[in-house]
């Protein structure tokens, strides 16, 4: 009899080791919910996983909604993702994606498709990618972003992002729709509209690698594309344009604060090339030299269309 009871209790231990053990894997391999009257959070760290029509939402100051990270790879179907609450740093919301309502970091990858993005906290960055590795594939996708320093898409050292049919839109201050930060990053967009209204608010801001196709982009707060430092944005049958007074279509300038290196940015689009003001250092690398216009932007801001030769003069003759 005693026997029998000593053997239970070790079939017992045994038991309660495995469920552990499956908690662990479960945790590691699908990601972890938790829940609270005020918020939803999942957090994923590793492993692979999917889901469909879920809903994520967090509160809290410096907390995202989702978060992959250590390489974890997530498929998000048909899904509403929201945040509220302010970041503690702008700063680093921008360089890290602290707040962001998506955060996809530390070579992670996250796919979502056929869903919504709400964020209404400053620093709250719609979906944010960081990291050599780290990338997110947005399709038909809604992002709305409505506090100030909250981008629609970002990426930063080196993150990427893919997006396909998304409408971005952004209402607060410092806080352009598609934007890359320190340590710059890819984004390639397909399609979708975008629009920005907020304060010195572009439709793209590039410290990195932008690429743009058959796309709608319009600002009301600023102008339509700025690039900083020796990076680029590259336009394919896209619409760009500003109403904002005082602005411009583009504007290359030289970074100041260290988030870019180099004063050569570079514009490129596949239909026209556009005379930009340019902030700092005078430089434009543009396709179709001979033949470079002012060709978007409001009526005011017509008198920056002028010829390259006229251009070239303004400039001293430095060569373009």
């Amino acid at each position: 009899m005693k026997l029998a009871d000593e053997r239970r209790k070790t079939i017992l231990i045994w038991v309660a080791i495995a469920i552990i053990l499956a908690v662990g894997v479960a945790i590691l391999t699908t990601g972890i919910i938790l829940s609270t009257a005020s918020r939803s959070l999942y957090s994923q760290t590793g492993g692979i996983t999917s889901r469909t029509g879920a809903s994520y939402s967090s509160s809290a100051t410096d907390t995202s909604a989702v978060v992959v990270d250590d390489s974890g790879s997530f498929t998000l179907l048909e899904s509403t993702i929201s945040k509220s609450g302010d970041t503690s740093s702008s700063d680093n919301s921008g360089f890290y994606g602290l707040n962001a309502a998506v955060l996809v970091k530390s070579g992670s990858k996250l796919t979502l498709r056929d869903s919504t993005i709400t964020t209404s906290g400053t620093g709250a960055n719609g979906a944010f990618a960081t990291g050599p590795g780290s990338s997110i594939t947005l399709s038909n996708v809604t992002i709305n972003a409505t506090a100030q320093f909250a981008h629609a898409v970002m990426a930063s050292d080196a993150g990427s992002l893919t997006v396909t049919n998304v409408k971005m839109t952004t209402a607060g201050a410092y806080s352009g729709a598609v934007a890359t930060d320190r340590g710059g990053g890819t984004i390639t967009v397909n399609g979708g509209v975008v629009n920005t209204s907020g304060q010195d608010s572009p439709g793209i801001y590039s410290t990195g690698a932008i690429s743009v196709s058959g796309a709608k982009i319009a600002s009301t707060g600023a102008e339509a594309a700025v690039i900083e430092g020796s990076n680029s944005i590259d336009l394919k049958d896209t619409a760009l344009s500003s109403s904002k007074e005082n602005k411009w279509g583009v504007l290359l300038l030289q970074s100041m604060s260290g988030d870019a290196r180099g004063g050569k940015g570079d514009l490129h689009d596949d239909r026209w090339v556009s005379l930009l003001y340019v902030d700092k250092r005078p430089t434009l690398l543009c396709h179709q030299l001979d033949r470079l216009y002012h060709a978007f932007g409001s009526e005011r801001h017509r008198r920056f269309g002028r010829t390259l030769e006229s251009r070239r003069r303004s400039l001293g003759q430095q060569r373009l």
